[in-house]
């Protein structure tokens, strides 16, 4: 039935829109957790040096905890846009005659217009999805370098501290 082809149309937009949208969410989530990590160890670093009577050491943030909120924020945004669009596209095949969905020769100018758009936006949108995952993907990966650096440089820090003492 037409009336399914028009619907089947648009929740395909929709349904990527939101999917992608989700995803990007919950690993910009997973990202700012593994932040909350990052400085949970630097302050405990900082408190076992002083329960050790050492002066803390304060070193500059590395370059992977500097750039992990500005990669994860980039690609939040990245996925935010192609939500937009998703649904703009889903908006503008919801609005072609359901003939012109069936028959796209019978189409007025303005139908193949808004058939042309939602179909050059199902060429690219997943391309720009998966942009956007992978940069909150290497968001995770360079916070999780960041958590292996620091705690490399306080397991040496307490053996520095153990010679010491």
């Amino acid at each position: 039935e037409l009336a399914d082809l028009g619907r089947a149309e648009a929740l395909v937009q929709v349904t990527g829109a939101f999917l992608f949208l989700g995803l990007g969410l919950i690993l910009g989530g997973i990202t700012m957790t593994l932040v909350n990590v990052v400085r949970s160890l630097r302050d405990a670093g900082r408190d076992v040096q002083d329960s050790l009577g050492a002066q803390p050491v304060q070193l500059d943030k590395p370059w992977s905890g500097k750039l992990t909120p500005h990669l994860m924020l980039m690609g939040v945004m990245v996925e935010i846009a192609a939500f937009v669009i998703g649904i703009v596209a889903a908006t503008t095949i919801g609005g072609v005659s359901l003939t012109a969905l069936a028959d796209p020769a019978s189409a007025g100018a303005g139908d193949l217009a808004d058939i042309g758009f939602v179909r050059a936006a199902s060429a690219w949108l997943p391309g720009l999805r998966l942009v956007g995952l992978a940069l909150i993907l290497a968001s995770v990966v360079l916070a999780l370098t960041t958590i292996r650096q620091s705690i490399r440089f306080q397991g040496d820090r307490v053996a520095e501290l153990a010679r010491a003492a």
